[in-house]
Parts: C-alpha cells; sequence; structure tokens
C-alpha cells in the first residue's frame, strides 16, 4: 500500500477510505504504522482545508448553557456571582482568565473559542 501526501480533494477522500481498512490493525504491526502516518496527512490537510470557525465567546456560552442544562449554582460557581454572569453575558464586562480557566475545566469549551475578540459595551 502506497502512502501518498494529500493534495487535492479526491486525495482526501481516498486517504478516508483507506484508513478505514486499517482502523483494526495491530499495535506495532506494519498496518498500525500506516494508519498513523495516514492520520497526520488526514490532519493536517483537514487543518488547512477545513479550519474550525469558532463562535464568539458568548454565544458560545449560551449554547452550553441551554445544551448542558446549567444550573443557577453552576452559573455562580464559575461566575462567581449572577450579577457577575448578567454583565458578562450583556456584554458589559469581558471573560477573564480565570473564568475561561473554569470553563476550559468544567465546561469542555475550548480555549481558542473563549480567548477570541468579542465587543463589549462601554
Amino acid at each position: 500500500m502506497l502512502i501518498r501526501p494529500i493534495r487535492n480533494e479526491e486525495d482526501y477522500l481516498a486517504s478516508l477510505h483507506l484508513i478505514n481498512s486499517l482502523w483494526d490493525a495491530e499495535k506495532s504491526s506494519y498496518e498500525y504504522d500506516q494508519l498513523e502516518v495516514l492520520t497526520s496527512l488526514i490532519d493536517a490537510y483537514e487543518q488547512t482545508n477545513y479550519p474550525l470557525n469558532f463562535p464568539d465567546p458568548i454565544e458560545a456560552l449560551k449554547f452550553h448553557i441551554i445544551h448542558k442544562d446549567i444550573s443557577t449554582q453552576d452559573l455562580i460557581t464559575i461566575f462567581g456571582s449572577l450579577a457577575e454572569f448578567e454583565a458578562i453575558m450583556d456584554r458589559e464586562k469581558p471573560l477573564g482568565l480565570p473564568v475561561i480557566w473554569k470553563l476550559c475545566q468544567e465546561w469542555q469549551i475550548p480555549a481558542e473559542c473563549l480567548i477570541r475578540p468579542y465587543k463589549i459595551k462601554r
């Protein structure tokens, strides 16, 4: 089996197909080595051609609050108080690093999403 660089969409789709055939390869086998190389190539291609576009940090918070059934007590634990939470959600105050850290750790929101610049009301 010949593994080549992924240069276009056709190569990408062929690589995805190939990875399926290698998925159950035994560790330390030749096929497993091919799987590792191929996943690295696919990852590099996807990062270049399908970059993640993270939402605005406040929109990301709204999404998580709705979809993870976040309680008032959860908000107080993360933000310190409901007033602080409301000020951030109303874009009157920016997210601070300690809050970003807690959100990354407890809600598994990627830091890349939370540290994006966004408009604050002044």
